[in-house]
C-alpha cells in the first residue's frame, strides 16, 4: 500500500505492508503531490524492530509504524528537522512547550493537569503523535 503524509511541512511517500499505518497516519495524509523523499517498510525492517524492542507480543502492524517513524526520523535532519516521540501545546502568548518522554510515562496526564489548571489558554498542538 502507497500512500503519502505531510509532516514537518515535507510529503513523505510510504509504502507499508499493512492497512493499519495508513490508518495510524490519517490525520497527515495528502493527495496529488509530489514527495520530497520515500521510505519503504519491508517485513526485515518490522522483524529488525521486534528484535530491537524484545517485546514479541507486540503486533506486526504496531510494529510497522515504529519502523515507519525510525525510517522518517533518520532523513528528517537532512531536511533540518527532527522527529521526536512528544506532546506539544501552547500557553497564552508564551510559546509553544514540547514534552517528551518514553511511551508510558505520563505526558498526555501532564498536558491534561496544565489545561485542568490553566484553562483555555493551554492549547494542545499535538497530543502524542
Amino acid at each position: 500500500m502507497k500512500f503519502t503524509v505531510k509532516m514537518a511541512d515535507l510529503n513523505i511517500g510510504i509504502e507499508s505492508q499493512y492497512d493499519y499505518l495508513q490508518e495510524f497516519c490519517k490525520d497527515y495524509c495528502v493527495e496529488d503531490c509530489e514527495t520530497e523523499f520515500d521510505i519503504k517498510i519491508t517485513m526485515e525492517d518490522i522483524e529488525a524492530e521486534r528484535k530491537e524492542s524484545g517485546a514479541f507480543w507486540f503486533t506486526k502492524e504496531y510494529l510497522e509504524t515504529v519502523a515507519a517513524l525510525r525510517k522518517v526520523s533518520e532523513i528528517l535532519p537532512l531536511h533540518n528537522r527532527i522527529l521526536f516521540h512528544g506532546a506539544a501545546i501552547t500557553y497564552a502568548d508564551e510559546g509553544a512547550f514540547v514534552f517528551t518522554a518514553p511511551s508510558g510515562t505520563g505526558k498526555t496526564t501532564h498536558i491534561r493537569a496544565w489545561r485542568s489548571f490553566l484553562g483555555k489558554e493551554v492549547k494542545v498542538i499535538n497530543g502524542d503523535k
